[in-house]
């Protein structure tokens, strides 16, 4: 039985800190897919907390978009789109940042603010991108702040 005088446990910090170093991977390609997806989403989870960020929401999806993570930085919203890959055969993970996937999540962040009833003083959007390696290790990593649209 647990001590009722015991500081609970924050799920999102459990979470967090027990987040994987490594990427299992499950040899069906959907599932390969699908895991790689969530463990780049946890593994930068991790990395934001460690520079200040503070997770409030995760995988929130709207009809016209999706977002991988929503925290605050001190008194700015951030929208985090995170890219994982596992080989630079098809650009880099930043890259696939285009002009429809940068348009499909502003207008789920206009879903977010909605639905939410947020109406923060500056919001945006960033960028964690990571390449793995052969061995599912993260091999780099950046994180790219205030990310604009693409050029046309």
């Amino acid at each position: 039985m647990r001590d009722p005088s015991a500081p609970r446990c924050d799920r999102q910090a459990w979470a967090v800190a027990n987040a994987q170093d490594k990427l299992s991977v499950d040899t069906r390609r959907g599932a390969v897919r699908q895991s790689l997806g969530d463990f780049g989403e946890a593994w930068a989870a991790g990395y934001l907390t460690r520079r200040g960020y503070r997770i409030i929401d995760r995988k929130v999806r709207f009809r016209r978009g999706e977002i991988d993570l929503v925290a605050w930085r001190g008194a700015t919203l951030v929208f985090v789109e995170v890219k994982c890959r596992r080989t630079s055969a098809y650009g880099s993970p930043q890259a696939s940042i285009t002009r429809p996937r940068y348009a499909r999540l502003a207008a789920a962040i206009d879903s977010y603010l909605q639905d939410k009833d947020l109406e923060p003083e500056a919001f945006r959007i960033d960028v964690v991108a990571m390449r793995l390696d052969s061995d599912g290790s993260v091999r780099d990593v950046s994180l790219i702040e205030n990310v604009e649209p693409p050029a046309a």
